[in-house]
């Protein structure tokens, strides 16, 4: 598809003529006197941009030798009936379900495991820092697919003491690729008040559909003389973060709760003797959703 280019062209797009009256084409009648319809240049240049448009809208660049983009466009744009979805929560190879002649696959990066907190004598606390979440990437694939890798992160591991969590791993299929989270660091013991960090979220790339980014953890914070809350982990494309608080005591970070989530940070408070060092809880798994179409 290609946009007309000979010397007797127009250099812009002339403009509209007012609305007429809709009507049909015809070749007009030399016994009653009916002239045939003029094809003007108005109407061929409305079609050319239809169907430059369509190439055009679909990702595709125009192209003089190729006779088949209109129809690649069309396919690209229309997604057929749903066949199957095959949801992989580790790592494998894709075998096509029959009939499958287009694929959607949305990519989820592992969440980032949550940072432990040192032990405490009354007075203090500790908070570590929760995970990040993965990020995600989405794309429409019409080819190249059958036994592609599978690949799906592993959620990071949580830590304990004043250490940090460990990164999420990275998801991918084909062009698509989403990182995991950032692991959340470890936390010393601390009078108050005392505020915490953050760990970032992963990144998708490659999707021709969408690419998103985790989102990051939200600090913790010790605060007066009673309490230490660490703050909600980050989540990806589903929902599923944790947190945890705590008063007088010690808590284990909770793991995270969906897909690509981060696991929530260890916890500890001691205006009432002290506690022992905590554990930050592992990231979630990532995960590839392949839903297919006929």
């Amino acid at each position: 598809m290609f946009r007309i280019d000979n010397t007797t062209v127009a250099g812009t797009l002339p403009a509209p003529t007012p609305v007429g009256t809709p009507g049909y084409f015809t070749d007009g009648s030399a016994a009653g006197g009916i002239p045939a319809t003029i094809v003007s240049a108005e109407f061929l240049n409305m079609i050319q941009e239809e169907l430059a448009n369509a190439v055009i809208g679909a990702g595709l660049t125009l192209s003089k030798t190729s006779f088949n983009q209109l129809s690649t466009a069309m396919a690209g744009i229309s997604p057929g009936r749903l066949l199957n979805v095959q949801t992989f929560a580790a790592s494998g190879t894709y075998t096509p379900t029959p009939g499958t002649k287009k694929i959607r696959v949305t990519v989820v990066g592992a969440g980032g495991g949550g940072g432990g907190s040192a032990a405490v004598v009354a007075g203090q606390g500790a908070c570590g820092v929760s995970g990040g979440g993965g990020g995600f990437a989405v794309g429409i694939f019409t080819s190249g697919y059958a036994g592609a890798a599978v690949v799906v992160g592993t959620g990071g591991a949580g830590n304990t003491g004043n250490n940090a969590g460990a990164s999420g791993g990275t998801s991918s299929f084909l062009t698509l690729s989403a990182t995991g989270g950032g692991g959340g660091t470890g936390s010393a013991s601390a009078t108050v008040p005392t505020a915490t960090g953050s760990a970032s979220g992963g990144v998708g790339s490659g999707g021709n559909v969408h690419n998103g980014n985790g989102s990051s953890s939200n600090p913790g914070a010790v605060i007066g003389t009673n309490a230490v809350i660490a703050g909600l982990s980050g989540t990806s494309l589903y929902a599923g973060g944790r947190a945890n608080a705590t008063i007088t005591t010690q808590v284990n970070g909770g793991p995270g709760g969906a897909p690509g989530a981060g696991g929530a940070g260890g916890v500890g408070g001691g205006p009432a003797g002290g506690s022992a060092a905590a554990s930050g809880g592992n990231g979630a798994n990532g995960e590839v959703m392949i839903e297919e179409f006929t």
